[in-house]
């Protein structure tokens, strides 16, 4: 009985120094960005346990992020005009909201035990949660709420985590409830889980919302697109016409052979719109799925090269950017169809026969990523002459690397085949009435879209 109660006594004593070496190995190796991030988060989460907070977050959420109600900066809460974000530039914060909100910061870090980093950090600040605030802001950090319920009851509890950056599987955070002191720590918050329970992840900015940024970039919505070029920025809406062609040229809305445009008639082709079949694309915390598109159409002004041996007559194939483009999650979750007006091909010649259409999505702490795009001819020898001609001829190719990225998807798209199914559901069994024209939808990928081409007779 005794020799029982010895071996009871020494397994019990090694569960308990198991339990410290384990808390001791997962402190030790926490990145200090996480640890000083999941102060923030509790911060956040106490300072939520007053309804007023909590009721204001949620109006500014639906007040600056458009159609959305998602995102919103501590910059903004800070009522720091210089570092909010630019869709919310023009907007303003109640002053009372912010001295409120510092105050329950500058009470919550008196719990030196619970923020031991902001604490060291700000040891010679007199006021704390003013401090804090502007560090959040300086670190360009925001709060995201994807939960789609913005009227729910926050009273029955909610969650904060952090997130360092869009890439993360996943994040440890915390639970919190009004009227109850202490939270508890959630070993797992993902994607899912952020749009099943009313969860506030703070997470840095995305670059190309930052204030002075020359990102090149078109921002996608439903009924909108927000283009920015070298950092100037223009808004078009969805209803207006924006493709620029010639005044004699005419939108085809049927099925033509390509034969029958010839090389020196004008075939101008555009992708008015797509849409994104879920996020399997965008990083896990993400709120965006940053998309590279590449197109390569073989280069008609040089000239074409006849083999003896095959007799193929090729052209060399280049590599065309047709855009970088930012999608929202909720819209690519729900599949809504988005604006993008991309120009395709400003001029798709009967010698450019085929080209490759080529997707990468962008991603913070990821390498390059490349592919090998494959553009075919169409020509034909006659005599001492080579003439654009209806059939391929031969291909070429070239590669593409995409900084911080990876490849997703690509589509071969032949000319004739394109031209062929300009409407209709055939062959792909999808169809998109766009301003009362069904047009035939094409995929590539997660990514439906369909296309415009507007002729112009020389």
């Amino acid at each position: 009985m005794k020799k029982l109660n010895f071996i009871s006594i020494i397994i019990g004593l090694f569960i308990i120094l198991s339990s410290f070496i384990s808390i001791e190995h997962n402190s030790s190796d926490q990145d200090p960005k996480v640890a000083k991030g999941n102060e923030y988060a509790i911060l956040l989460g106490n300072a939520l346990k007053e309804k007023y907070h909590q009721d204001l977050i949620i109006q500014y959420l639906q007040k600056v992020d458009e159609g959305y109600s998602e995102e919103l900066s501590f910059a903004f809460l800070a009522n720091n005009p210089k570092l909010v974000k630019i869709n919310e530039i023009g907007f303003s914060v109640d002053p009372k909201f912010t001295e409120m909100f510092v105050q329950s910061l500058d009470l919550n870090l008196k719990d030196i035990n619970t923020f031991p980093i902001l604490n060291k950090e700000l040891s010679t600040k007199f006021d704390k949660g003013l401090a804090v605030l502007n560090s959040l802001s300086n670190e360009k950090l925001q709060i995201i709420f994807n939960y789609e319920d913005k009227k729910v009851d926050l009273s029955k509890g909610y969650y904060v985590c952090f997130a360092s950056n869009s890439e993360v599987v996943y994040t440890s955070g915390f639970y919190f409830k009004p009227g109850e002191k202490d939270y508890k720590v959630i070993d797992k918050i993902d994607s899912e889980f952020v749009y099943q329970n009313p969860t506030f992840v703070i997470i840095p900015i995305d670059e190309s919302d930052i204030q002075g940024n020359k990102i090149d970039v078109l921002k996608a919505f439903p009924d909108r697109l927000i283009q920015s070029i070298g950092g100037d920025m223009k808004v078009v809406n969805a209803s207006l016409k924006t493709t620029t062609t010639s005044p004699q040229a005419v939108l085809l809305t049927q099925n033509i052979d390509h034969n029958l445009i010839p090389q020196e008639d004008i075939i101008y082709s555009s992708i008015p719109k797509i849409k994104v079949k879920g996020t399997s694309w965008i990083g896990t915390l993400g709120n965006k799925l940053k998309l590279d598109v590449w197109r390569g159409p073989i280069d008609e002004v040089a000239s074409p090269t006849y083999n003896e041996d095959n007799g193929q007559i090729t052209a060399p194939t280049l590599k065309y950017h047709t855009s970088y483009t930012e999608i929202r999650k909720k819209d690519c979750k729900n599949s809504n169809w988005v604006y993008v007006n991309w120009e395709f091909d400003p001029d798709w010649n009967m010698s450019e026969n085929a080209q490759d259409f080529a997707m990468f999505s962008k991603h913070n702490l990821v390498g390059s990523a490349s592919f090998t795009l494959k553009g075919t001819a169409g020509f034909k020898k006659e005599g001492t002459t080579i003439k654009p001609h209806f059939e391929a001829s031969g291909s070429t190719s070239i590669n593409v690397t995409v900084g911080g990225a990876r490849f997703r998807a690509h589509k071969e798209l032949p000319r004739r085949q394109v031209l062929s199914a300009i409407v209709g559901s055939a062959p792909t069994n999808q169809l998109y009435n766009w301003n009362g024209v069904n047009f035939n939808v094409k995929t590539i990928g997660i990514v439906d879209f369909f296309f415009t081409h507007y002729y112009t007779d020389l």
